[in-house]
């Protein structure tokens, strides 16, 4: 992976962080037999990298939730942060579960 690591889960660019913040299993419970749980991250994961970069264009997110940065970065601001969490907020997790129920 080229560019340093930021932080081994985007999620303390907003808040608390969190182990594996691309694992959606909490949330399909007893129905996770029916549910492609690889498809859901995969997903997930590109609607968060979607968001992203739409604030830092060359940042690129892995699939465990590690975030890359190139080596001229500037941290987020504080209004950044707040977009960012909004916009991954704002993901339609439902829909992508709905979309890789078998």
């Amino acid at each position: 992976m080229d560019g340093t690591l930021i932080t081994p889960s985007f999620t303390s660019l907003y808040g608390q962080t969190e182990i594996d913040p691309l694992s959606l299993h909490s949330l399909t419970g007893n129905h996770s037999d029916d549910i492609d749980l690889d498809m859901v991250r995969r997903m997930y994961h590109a609607k968060v990298q979607e968001a992203i970069r739409l604030i830092r264009p060359l940042w690129t997110i892995t699939l465990d939730g590690a975030l890359y940065r190139p080596q001229d970065w500037q941290p987020l601001t504080a209004d950044e942060a707040e977009e960012l969490h909004d916009l991954i907020d704002t993901i339609d997790v439902d829909a992508i579960i709905s979309e890789a129920t078998r």
